[in-house]
This record gives C-alpha cells, structure tokens and sequence, in this order.
C-alpha cells in the first residue's frame, strides 16, 4: 500500500497539488488556489513521530499558506501511539478515505450497461466537456453524496492539469462518457507502471444506478491492462456513490487515509446542536400555549435559534428564511398592535420573497420543501385563530420531516417528529377536546 500512496501524492502534483513543505516527520501538500482539507494537509510519514510535539509546527507552517490545520494519517502506519496522541490532542476525524484495490485486472471481462453511451480519453476538443462534468458530477445535487459544491480552484486546477508535462515518470488520462453529444460519466487514471489510481470518478444523477459508473471501470480497467498495469486503486470516500457502484466489482476495499483537524469545527458543530435543542423547546411550548402572542414569541425565538444553527453549519439557505420569517413576524405585530388589517399586497410580497429567497439558494428539487414551508409561516402568522394555527403549523412541519429524512438527516427528522407529535397532542387538548365538551340545551 506504501507504494500505492506515494503514486497518489506525488501523481497528484500534477493534478491538483501546487507544492509542498518537506519535512523528516511529515510532508504539508498544499493547493495555491483550493483552499479545502482535501488538497491541503500535512501527511505523516512513520507512526514513530511524537503528534503532540510537531502540531505546533505542522500549524504554524500551514498558518504561514494561509490553510487549516489538518492531518492525514494512512491505516498502514496507524497504531495505538497515534490514536493516543490523537486522542489527547484532542482532534477530531473530518473524514474516510475508501482505497479500493483490484489486482487481477487481466481477468476482469466486460460490461455493458442498459445506458447506450461512448467513453473517450479526453482531447483537447473534449476538455472543456469534462471540466465542466467533472464539476457537475460533485455538485451536491445528490444528498446521498458527501461533497459540497466544488469552488472555482477545482476548474482552474483541472485546466491547468492538461498542461503539465504528460511525457515524465507518473503519467495521467482522463476519460469521458458521453451520450449523445452529453457528458453523463468522468474519471481520472493516474499511473506509473504497474499502479494506478483512479480518481474524479462522476456519474450524472440521472444515470447513476443504470450500470453507468460499473461499464465505465469495466472500460478503463481494461485500457490499463494493455497498458501492463497490475493493480489499481480506485480512491473515493466513504458515503460516496462511487464506492457503492466499486463494491460491484467486487474490488478488495481498504480505509486509506484518516483525515485529522483540530477540535475548534466540532465544537462549533456542538454549538450548533445546542441551538437546534433550544429551536426544538421553543417549537414544543409553542404548541401548548393557548395564546396566540404567546404562540408567535416562541415562534421567532425558534427561528432564530434556528437561524444561528443553520448559519454554524453553513446551511445559508436555512439561515436566511429563517431570519426572513422572524422579519414577517414582526411586521405582522405592527400592523396588529395598530389595529390594522395586513393588507394583501404585503401577504403576497411575503409569498414572492420566500420564492425568490428559495430560488437563490436553490440547488436540487428538495430544496422546493422548504419554500413551502416558508409559504405555509406567512400562513401561519396571519391567522386570527390559534385552531388554524396548529393545524397549519402541524402540515409545515411534516413537511420538514420529509425534507430531513430526503437529506438522512437522521437527527433532526426525530426532532421534527417530537414537534409534530407535540402540534397534535396541542389540537388534540384545545380543539378536538374542547368541541367534544361542548353541549347544547
């Protein structure tokens, strides 16, 4: 596996590293323009090394290019002395690397797929097709899929891969599938013989479980063998939809690379989770208040609990309906306290601004759920009686119930569920309760 990883990181200088910082314990590879944990880390080198005496140094060098501090640590040099240091330097794993090994590739066959499409090696014609897939296919249009949206640093670093020199020791192909002049799959082939390592392996979402991702390793596997490779690493992450699709070919899978950093982002992530319990406590009194204002503070201390959650996880999209329902809410007590009637124009710019609100940070089909919700908030606050309240309270939540389990956000569906269970024991004991106690003479 030694050798597997050294073809990975120095091939990678030629795809996405700009340089790195060599020193006798650890090695820091670094990207000038992609400022993430993914091209930016310092690798260590033997499992003799002292982590608690080298982190300060491993963090004021990566202070000095301006990058985080973050440590890979491969399973072949993992042992109980790093998960000590680890342990009581008080880090935190960021994520799994999946090495996924095949060795005899020569007996692999062929595959074909129920998707009739052509795989090429990317030209200079194809170049600006595949970037652009490549950018596609890590999109986060897939909730099953663990990357973010690629910044603009990954398509300047992809251009500038297809001018380095191809003609030394470690050579790289990219390969592209297309379907009818559309690009639908990608992969990248880094190898020096007789390894490889495949990387930027995409699939299109409406391709994806359709044999796509399977004929096109078929296809490159193949090409390799002619090429006198003997074993070929597949790298992705675990969680992926790649390794899902690699499992199929029954390819040897190894946890390759740990990814370390400091505490400081799961505390932030911590905090995050304390304002999602105050947001949960606010939702869950609300619904046992029999007065409406009552009702509506908790509401805008929920949201904004909620806005400061979403706002520490970087779910902007939350974060700002949020804020725009708290907004709604006290434009509402103006017009109430005034003994004025919210005017229909104002209920209708209410209704645009979440669509727009929801159109600018839109990103998948899914992300229309919470437009809804915020339609359904403008419903709420401008009701006159707290029976219409919870029962449109109860349909928005429900609502966000379906969107957690549609993210497998686990957590917070079990959230949203004491909520609605809440929402219905609160119409339970002040409206279907209430009307069965009342007798006419």
């Amino acid at each position: 596996m030694e050798d597997m990883i050294k073809l990975h990181l120095n091939g990678n200088l030629q795809l996405f590293f700009s340089n790195t910082i060599q020193n006798k314990n650890y090695d820091i590879y670094y990207n000038n323009i992609i400022d993430d944990e993914y091209w930016n880390y310092a690798y260590i080198k033997n499992n003799q090394v002292d982590l608690r005496k080298i982190i300060q140094d491993i963090k004021s060098k990566m202070k000095e290019i301006n990058r985080k501090p973050v440590i890979y640590i491969t399973s072949n040099i993992m042992n109980e002395k790093l998960k000590y240091d680890i342990e009581k330097l008080n880090l935190k794993l960021l994520y799994t690397d999946s090495w996924m090994f095949l060795d005899n590739i020569d007996k692999l066959g062929t595959y074909k797929s129920s998707v009739d499409f052509s795989i090429h090696k990317v030209n200079e014609n194809l170049q600006a097709k595949f970037v652009q897939a490549v950018m596609d296919g890590f999109s986060e249009d897939n909730p099953e899929d663990p990357y973010n949206n690629l910044p603009e640093g990954y398509r300047i670093s992809l251009e500038r891969s297809f001018k380095n020199d191809n003609d030394g020791k470690i050579k790289m192909i990219n390969y592209i599938g297309i379907k009818n002049s559309e690009p639908i799959s990608t992969a990248t082939v880094i190898f020096s013989q007789p390894r490889a390592v495949m990387y930027n392996i995409t699939t299109s979402k409406k391709y994806k479980n359709k044999g796509v991702c399977k004929q096109m390793m078929f296809h490159i596997i193949n090409d390799l063998n002619k090429l006198n490779i003997k074993q070929i690493c597949l790298q992705t992450e675990k969680g992926y939809y790649t390794r899902r699709c690699l499992c199929e070919i029954r390819i040897q899978r190894k946890d390759g690379r740990n990814c370390i950093y400091e505490r400081r982002r799961i505390e932030m992530f911590i905090v995050a989770q304390l304002f999602g319990i105050l947001t949960i406590i606010s939702n869950v009194i609300a619904m046992q208040m029999k007065n409406k204002k009552q009702i509506i503070f908790c509401y805008i201390l929920a949201n904004f609990f909620s806005s400061i959650n979403f706002m520490l996880l970087k779910s902007y999209s939350g974060a700002i309906i949020c804020l725009f329902a708290i907004i709604q809410t006290f434009i509402n007590n103006f017009f109430e306290k005034n003994e004025k009637k919210m005017p229909y124009t104002l209920i209708s710019l209410y209704i645009i601004i979440s669509i727009i609100l929801g159109a600018i940070t839109f990103r998948t089909y899914i992300d229309i759920l919470p437009i809804i919700c915020s339609i359904l908030y403008t419903l709420i606050i401008i009701q006159n009686k707290e029976k219409n309240i919870r029962k449109i309270a109860l349909i928005n939540i429900m609502i966000w119930v379906v969107y957690d389990i549609l993210y497998k956000a686990y957590t917070a569906s079990i959230s949203d569920s004491i909520t609605t269970i809440s929402t219905i024991i609160g119409i339970y004991r002040f409206d279907i309760k209430k009307e069965k106690n009342i007798w006419i003479y």
